[in-house]
């Protein structure tokens, strides 16, 4: 049960910064890699903090090599971990260690709320969120706190964008507007061939026309993104400059 002075809480806490959730129904697309690049871009900017809600799977803390670190408390709650001087990190997994978490569902929505809740921001402007697969108390949680800009991120695959869709149909429901979306893994170069792994890219074009999406941007296969877990603020390639330009346009109001 979610306690109503918590959920106010981070409701003033959140007051006057924009949320971000990257969102995908499923898991195995790539989501989090996608969140860390999409905080790295828009801290370059403004000062961002990440928060990994993905509390079961947690791997924020992996891509940028901070499994070990915990997060300090001071007077405004919990400190995020900073990455390259911009980008602040929040996970379960600077409070727990290296821990596994096994959670009721009557216990989960308020653990959840308590990350929002007893965060220090400081001044950022951005919040990212980096959301579980899948449909749960997360989305709940995100919805009572404010409104929020979704980006949907999917593979190509039929399979990958019927889940989807379902997503798309709740936040449709729900009045939240789905402005963006990531198709993954999309394609890959192979000499001088484009090779489309997961299939054609056109059925997830058709869903983002369907329900209105505005922005919609395939990304590549970049073998090169492996040698860049536990320090995926060093990553410079195609992913990082497809994404800046991405992130230009959902940005933009």
């Amino acid at each position: 049960m979610i306690e109503e002075p918590t959920l106010e809480l981070a409701r003033d806490r959140l007051r006057n910064r924009e949320v971000i959730a990257v969102v995908s129904g499923k898991g195995g697309v790539g989501k989090s890699t996608i969140s860390a690049l999409l905080a790295l871009n828009i801290a370059n900017r403004e000062s961002t903090v990440l928060i990994d809600l993905d509390i079961h799977g947690m791997s924020i803390p992996k891509l940028f090599g901070i499994e070990d670190r915990m997060h300090e408390v001071g007077r405004e709650g919990l400190e995020p971990i900073i990455i390259n001087g911009k980008l602040g990190i929040i996970s379960l997994r600077g409070v727990v260690g290296n821990k596994y978490v096994v959670l009721p569902g009557e216990r989960r929505g308020g653990v959840l709320l308590d990350l929002f809740a007893y965060t220090n921001y400081g001044n950022a402007k951005y919040i990212v969120v980096d959301m579980p697969p899948g449909m749960s108390d997360e989305l709940l949680v995100l919805h009572r706190l404010r409104d929020y800009t979704p980006i949907i991120v999917t593979l190509p695959s039929r399979q990958s964008i019927g889940v989807v869709e379902d997503l798309l149909k709740y936040l449709v429901d729900s009045g939240i507007r789905p402005r963006a979306m990531v198709i993954n893994m999309a394609f890959m170069a192979c000499g001088n061939e484009v090779v489309k792994p997961f299939g054609d890219t056109r059925w997830a074009i058709e869903l983002a026309r369907k329900y209105g999406i505005e922005v919609v941007r395939e990304l590549p296969i970049d073998p090169a993104i492996e040698d860049y877990v536990g320090r995926i603020g060093d990553y410079k390639g195609k992913l990082m400059a497809e994404l800046n330009n991405f992130i230009d346009l959902v940005l933009r109001r």
